[in-house]
């Protein structure tokens, strides 16, 4: 055999042996001046949740070993280089807990910090790379729950998750209701007050339909926008004189309602009985026409504008105002259903 093919044989040889222990060994000098050096090997398998104290998205693979080295509980990472994250774990094995993607793994053993900015500082620090100052971070600190709203969930270590919650006809600005614990001791979002949802009219100039109609004097005039409350200017809707006569707009989606208000007819030309027919009123609502249910009702007489309030909202798409009773006229010259989208549907 001659010397080249010994050379070659011997290259392949360590080569084989290299992939057969896949273990690889690096130096590097992350961009805040951390020298390191560390082993990494190929699982088969990723770790799961167990031990969990951290992720880190979006990082390459040196500054994952690095954010390990520097942690105070960190005893292995794993690298999933499809998703380029980074998974830091408190102990080094846990062979019980894993899914079957493949990974990178270092452990904590295998990472040595060769310098580090401020090496003069105490040994039992860890290094915040992006203000160059020593800290020990472990958790994050109390969160204050925002204004009109609450945080569900009472972890605050590393990697841990909360939510912000608001009251009802509030909301946290987008991409804001989950909060991540960071390495840094920070949380990734901090809201400090939920804002005020804006309620309108989500009945104008939706679908109407209703048990009858008096000439001409159909359903869309309780829609349209138009509150005068003459009879005679003809913005006012009628029924025939009818049993239980009912009106009924579909608001074409399923809104939280906040509240109902009926324009009752006052003014202008009245048949015998009197211009204020709108008497046993009921009120009802459902976010299916078979799931309809009564929400309100009005023995006698209604007011010349009356209200249904709803503090905590009613979920609906149908709202049906109804007269209970024999030989009933059911006029009304405007419907307002004041509410906005319902997040639940």
């Amino acid at each position: 055999m001659t010397k080249d093919m010994d050379t070659f044989w011997i290259l392949d040889f360590l080569v084989l042996m290299l992939l057969f222990q896949k273990m690889f060994a690096f130096t590097y000098t992350s961009k805040d001046g951390v020298k390191f050096s560390y082993n990494f090997s190929f699982k088969q398998s990723c770790r799961g949740e167990k031990n969990r104290i951290g992720i880190l998205p979006g990082i390459a693979l040196p500054e994952c070993v690095k954010e390990c080295g520097m942690h105070p509980h960190c005893k292995a990472l794993n690298y999933r280089k499809r998703y380029n994250a980074c998974y830091l774990y408190s102990s080094e094995e846990n062979e019980e807990d894993r899914s079957k993607e493949s990974c990178i793994e270092v452990k904590e053993s295998d990472i040595e910090i060769k310098e580090r900015p401020g090496d003069d500082n105490t040994e039992d620090q860890t290094c915040d790379s992006s203000e160059q100052t020593y800290n020990k971070y472990t958790e994050c600190k109390y969160n204050e729950p925002p204004l009109n709203g609450k945080i569900v969930g009472n972890m605050n270590g590393v990697g841990d998750r909360i939510q912000y919650k608001c009251d009802f006809g509030y909301e946290v600005p987008k991409e804001s209701e989950y909060a991540v614990c960071r390495s840094d001791g920070s949380w990734s979002v901090v809201v400090d007050k939920c804002t005020k949802i804006d309620e309108t009219n989500v009945a104008q100039d939706k679908q109407t339909s209703m048990s009858s109609i008096y000439h001409g004097h159909d359903g869309t005039k309780g829609i349209d926008g138009n509150t005068n409350q003459d009879f005679g200017q003809g913005s006012c809707f009628h029924t025939e004189e009818e049993t239980d006569p009912w009106w009924q707009v579909d608001l074409g989606d399923i809104y939280d309602i906040v509240n109902v208000t009926l324009f009752n007819r006052v003014v202008g030309q009245c048949d015998t009985g009197g211009c204020n027919r709108a008497t046993d009123l009921s009120l009802s609502i459902g976010t299916t026409l078979e799931s309809m249910y009564i929400v309100g009702t009005v023995p006698g007489p209604i007011n010349d504008i009356h209200t249904f309030k709803f503090p905590e909202g009613k979920e609906a798409r149908y709202v049906r105002v109804t007269l209970e009773g024999q030989n009933k006229v059911l006029h009304l010259c405007e419907v307002q259903v004041f509410g906005f989208p319902s997040k639940n549907f």
